[in-house]
C-alpha cells in the first residue's frame, strides 16, 4: 500500500511543523481534523480493495497454473501410456502415438488449425494434409532504405517471378520435411510409404468458390528419404526427383489432383457396398463368393460412371474387367484387377497389370485388393498409368459411390488363391 500523504488535508501551521509532531500528537491531529480523517478511510479503503482483488487475481492465476500442470500431466501419462503400447506391437497405438508425434511436429515448425492424418496398416502408407499460407506470406518489401537528403524512406519490392519462386521454395520445404518427419516419429514397422498434400483455402480462379485445392502431392518412400540428403538439396529439384505432382502456377492457385488422400487410407474407415442390394445381409467381403466379389467389382466401377464389361475370373479369386471412361481426351480404356487377399500384393501382381495394360492398349490400370500393397509396389507405380487401391481404399469408394456399408474380415482359415 502506498504511503499516504497527509499535507493536502492540513492547515500550513501543522503542515510546516508535521514532522516534528509525536504520534500521540498526531493521532488527535487526525480525530480533529475530520477532513484529513475521511481522505485517511477512502485511502484505506480504496487501497485494500485494491489488495483484494489483486488476491483474487493471484488466487485465480495459481487455480489456472494448477488446472494447466493437471492437464499437462495426464497428457504426457497418455503419450507415456501410448508409447509403452506401441512399443508392445498394438497397432492403434501405433498410430496415435505416432500421430501425436507429427501433429506436435507440425505445430511447432507449421502452426495451422487444419491437419488431417490417416494410416493404411496393410499398405503401411501413410498420408498427412496440410494447410499451408497462400502466397501473401511472401513479403513483397525486398529491401528499404532512407534519403539522405530528405530523409524519405523507400521501399524496393520483389517482382513477381521472385514471388513465384519464393512460394514454390516454401512449398517443397514444408513437403520435404514433413514427410521426412513421418517416418523420423515413425517406426519403419508401422509406414513404409508417405504422401502428403498441401492445399490452401482460396477462392477457386474458376468458379470463385473458397474452398480446398490442393497444391502439392508428394509420394515417398522411407529408403528414397533416407538416400536423400535434405540439408544439401534444392528443394525444388529434390520435388522434381521424387515425381511430386505439383501445381504448374501455385501463387494462382492452380489445382492437382492429390496421389492420395486421407479417407482413402484410413484402414479403420468402415465401408461399403451392391452385389450391390444383395451386401446388406452380408456385409464381410470376404465371405462373398468369387463371382458376387467379381459382380462387386465391376458394379462399383458402373456406379462410377464407367462402361465396364467383365472377362474370366482368375484363379487367384480376383477379376479382369474392361471399363471404358466416356470423357473426351482424360478418358479411354481402363484395365481392372481384383484380388482378394489376406497378405500384402506382392510388386509382381502390378508388373502384370501394367503388362496387361500395355498388351490391351488402355490408358490406365487399377489394381483392387481387399489387403494392402508394400513399398516395391508404391515404387513401381510411381509415373506409371497405374492406380493401387487397397482394402480401406475399397471400402471408400464403396461408401463413396454405392452407399452401402461393408467390412473386411478374414477368416482365420483363410488362405490367399494361387496366381494364374
Amino acid at each position: 500500500m502506498p504511503r499516504f500523504d497527509e499535507s493536502p488535508h492540513l492547515g500550513a501551521w501543522a503542515s510546516t511543523f508535521w514532522g516534528l509532531y509525536s504520534r500521540k500528537r498526531r493521532s488527535r491531529e487526525y480525530e480533529r481534523n475530520e477532513r484529513l480523517m475521511r481522505a485517511w478511510n477512502t485511502h484505506q479503503a480504496h487501497w485494500k480493495n485494491q489488495i483484494e482483488l489483486r488476491s483474487k487475481e493471484i488466487e485465480q492465476f495459481d487455480a489456472a497454473i494448477e488446472a494447466r500442470k493437471r492437464a499437462a500431466d495426464e497428457y504426457n501419462l497418455r503419450a507415456i501410456q501410448l508409447q509403452r503400447a506401441a512399443s508392445e506391437g498394438d497397432r492403434e497405438s501405433q498410430w496415435e502415438y505416432s500421430k501425436l508425434l507429427v501433429a506436435e511436429y507440425l505445430k511447432r515448425n507449421l502452426p495451422r488449425d487444419r491437419l488431417r492424418a490417416s494410416i493404411s496398416f496393410e499398405s503401411k502408407r501413410a498420408v498427412l494434409e496440410v494447410e499451408v499460407p497462400n502466397v501473401s506470406i511472401v513479403p513483397r518489401e525486398k529491401s528499404v532504405r532512407q534519403l539522405k537528403t530528405t530523409g524519405e524512406i523507400r521501399y524496393s519490392n520483389r517482382t513477381d517471378a521472385d514471388v513465384r519462386r519464393l512460394y514454390s521454395g516454401f512449398l517443397a520445404q514444408v513437403a520435404l520435411s514433413t514427410v521426412n518427419a513421418i517416418f523420423v516419429l515413425t517406426g519403419d514397422e508401422l509406414v513404409e510409404t508417405a504422401v502428403v498434400n498441401l492445399y490452401v483455402i482460396a477462392p477457386d480462379p474458376a468458379t470463385g468458390q473458397v474452398g480446398e485445392t490442393t497444391l502439392l502431392s508428394l509420394m515417398a518412400s522411407r529408403r528414397e528419404i533416407d538416400e536423400i540428403d535434405l540439408s544439401a538439396v534444392d528443394p525444388v529439384t529434390c520435388l522434381r526427383h521424387l515425381s511430386a505432382t505439383v501445381s504448374r502456377s501455385p501463387s494462382e492457385v492452380v489445382p492437382v489432383r492429390p496421389i492420395a488422400s486421407v479417407d482413402m487410407s484410413d484402414a479403420r474407415f468402415v465401408t461399403e457396398a451392391d452385389v450391390l442390394s444383395a451386401l446388406d445381409t452380408r456385409p464381410n467381403l470376404m465371405e462373398l463368393s468369387p463371382t458376387e466379389f467379381e459382380s462387386l467389382v465391376q458394379n462399383l466401377f458402373a456406379s462410377m460412371g464407367l462402361d465396364t464389361k467383365q472377362t474370366r475370373a482368375s484363379r487367384d479369386g480376383g477379376v479382369d474387367a474392361i471399363a471404358f471412361d466416356p470423357r473426351p481426351i482424360i478418358g479411354g480404356k481402363i484395365v481392372i484387377q481384383a484380388k482378394r487377399y489376406k497378405n500384402v500384393v506382392g510388386v509382381s501382381a502390378v508388373r502384370d497389370l501394367f503388362g496387361t495394360l500395355q498388351n490391351e492398349g488402355g490408358s490406365k490400370g487399377i489394381l483392387v485388393t481387399t489387403s494392402g500393397y508394400g513399398k516395391a509396389s508404391f515404387e513401381f507405380a510411381k509415373n506409371k498409368p497405374l492406380e493401387l487401391i487397397d482394402g480401406s481404399g475399397l471400402l471408400f469408394l464403396l461408401k463413396e459411390h454405392a452407399g452401402i456399408d461393408a467390412r473386411i474380415v478374414v477368416p482365420e482359415d483363410w488362405r490367399d488363391p494361387l496366381p494364374d
